[in-house]
């Protein structure tokens, strides 16, 4: 990851002359015939006096020295606090815009347990569970930030980063008849089930935040995110789709958040934390699809919820140069996750019934 800096800095030069006065009173005095003006008027005499300043004491500025200073602002100018600091000084004075670009290593969560497949009628047990398909792995995906800081002292900044074909699998071998759960119908036949867990994540982000410290900024914004999900059960060597449930959400919505940092704010070294909450209208559709029973969709408006925490450590290797990793965890709160829908999906009059269920929750780390 690459993260582009540049600060300035600030020095100042000042000197100072000292003055002092010694003061006696003297006192003169007139007199008139005139009674009125037979008063004693005393006059103060001052004498002012400097201290001498010798040719041995100074010390002459040469004219690279004199240019050098004259192009640097004063302390209230520059990092307004960071003047002391090197001269990649990043923080309340950092550069007017900044990018940032990587990768981001995920891992989703486990679905709940949700019973999908059980043996025929009479038989107790579970042949296929949702919480079974539990192996995803760590998939990478983009990462890429930018942002600009302006003169009124707002930061606007947008990420997006995604995380694509996370999977998990499962397989039960040696089936002759099984159902699917909540449909009551019994499949006959004989093999194994190959079952497939696939899910996707987009998520983009706009923030305009202020800084009320060097190390402190709070920030507000619009942000988007897509969260496909689906759940396949198959014969294998047959390409018989026993049954595919396909969650996609479309999430928009506010949030709002706080970036903080750890360390000096002029070092080399920064460690940040970063907090976000928002509140998200999820546009959620359920797609049911089967070769042995009828298809069948739906879809629903849920209120969801979203939070972030982000831990980074950044390293500026030149003064306009960074690198940096981290921590993040995200979870997602009322969404549609297809390892819930099996439960909800029956046979009725005439078809096939598959409400969509949005009480589902999702995490990613990495």
């Amino acid at each position: 990851m690459i993260a582009l800096l540049r600060a300035t800095g600030a020095a100042g030069l000042m000197f100072a002359m000292a003055c002092g006065s010694v003061a006696s009173d003297n006192t003169v005095s007139a007199n008139y015939t005139s009674p009125e003006w037979q008063e004693t008027c005393s006059l103060p005499s001052v004498t002012a006096g400097s201290k001498v300043i010798h040719d041995e004491q100074v010390t002459p500025v040469g004219d690279d020295e004199a240019a050098e200073k004259a192009d640097k602002p004063a302390a209230s100018e520059g990092c307004r606090g960071c003047d002391s600091g090197p001269s990649f000084c990043s923080c309340w004075c950092g550069p007017t815009c900044y990018a940032s670009v990587g990768t981001v290593i995920l891992h989703r969560s486990r679905p709940d347990s949700a019973v999908i497949a059980t043996p025929p009628t009479g038989t107790l047990g579970t042949l296929v569970n949702a919480s079974d398909l539990n192996n995803f792995g760590w998939d990478n995906g983009v990462d890429a930030t930018v942002g600009t800081r302006m003169s009124n002292g707002l930061i606007v900044e947008g990420r997006f980063f995604n995380d694509e074909s996370a999977q998990a699998t499962s397989a039960v071998d040696g089936v002759t008849t099984f159902r699917i759960a909540g449909i009551g119908v019994t499949v006959l036949g004989g093999g194994n089930l190959a079952n497939t867990y696939n899910t996707d994540l987009d998520s983009g982000e706009l923030n305009v935040g202020t800084a009320v410290t060097p190390g402190c900024t709070f920030f507000t914004g619009f942000r988007w995110i897509e969260l496909h999900d689906q759940l396949h059960i198959g014969l294998q060597g047959t390409g018989l789709n026993i049954a595919t449930w396909d969650e996609n959400n479309h999430m928009y919505g506010g949030q709002i958040g706080t970036n903080i940092l750890f360390t000096n704010p002029c070092s080399p070294f920064q460690f940040t934390g970063t907090l976000k909450a928002g509140a998200f209208g999820d546009v959620a559709d359920n797609d049911f699809t089967s070769s042995v029973v009828n298809s069948t969709r739906s879809h629903d408006n849920e209120l969801s919820f979203v939070g972030e925490v982000d831990f980074t450590a950044l390293y500026h290797v030149t003064q306009h140069v960074g690198v940096y990793g981290g921590y993040q965890v995200m979870w997602i709160d009322d969404v549609a996750i297809a390892g819930d829908q099996a439960p909800t999906t029956v046979q009725v009059a005439g078809g096939t019934s598959s409400p969509i269920n949005t009480n589902g929750r999702v995490v990613y780390d990495g």
